[in-house]
């Protein structure tokens, strides 16, 4: 997958314009939150979790394009699901909205069956594999 994904030089633009954007959101959200934080590394740690966040999501976006089966369908709603609890716990634990809670439980649990259905559908990995390998 990491092949198809170096070949395609537009995803490799947009994947680095959509990480850029990520990272300046995060220093404005770890610029508002800064008192929570125990020095720069926790900072760090934040960027770099975002940078592999971003790297899964366009991973998991080309993949779809490329391979448009069911499993690489469930792979992308495993991503979002897992941004999107992310997010919610991040908005619950650091503005105190106690809501966001139930968004990251339900999200997760979703993330989670998307994820199993992934990994245990292995009729389409052999086709998908051998698609792959023709493609590119």
């Amino acid at each position: 997958m990491f092949q198809t994904f170096l070949k395609d030089r537009v995803a490799i633009i947009l994947t680095l314009v959509f990480i850029g954007l990520n990272l300046f959101i995060l220093n404005e959200l770890v610029s508002q939150v800064k008192a929570s934080y125990e020095g720069s590394f926790q900072s760090g740690l934040v960027f770099l979790f975002g940078v592999i966040i971003s790297l899964l999501g366009a991973i998991a976006v080309l993949y779809n394009q490329v391979v448009n089966s069911d499993r690489s369908l469930a792979f992308l709603f495993f991503v979002f699901c897992f941004i999107f609890s992310d997010v919610a716990s991040l908005l619950g634990y650091y503005y105190g909205i106690n809501f966001f809670y139930y968004i990251d439980f339900v999200s997760a649990a979703l993330g989670l069956a998307f994820f199993t259905y992934t990994v245990l559908d292995v009729v389409n990995n052999e086709d998908e594999n051998n698609e792959l390998t023709q493609s590119y």
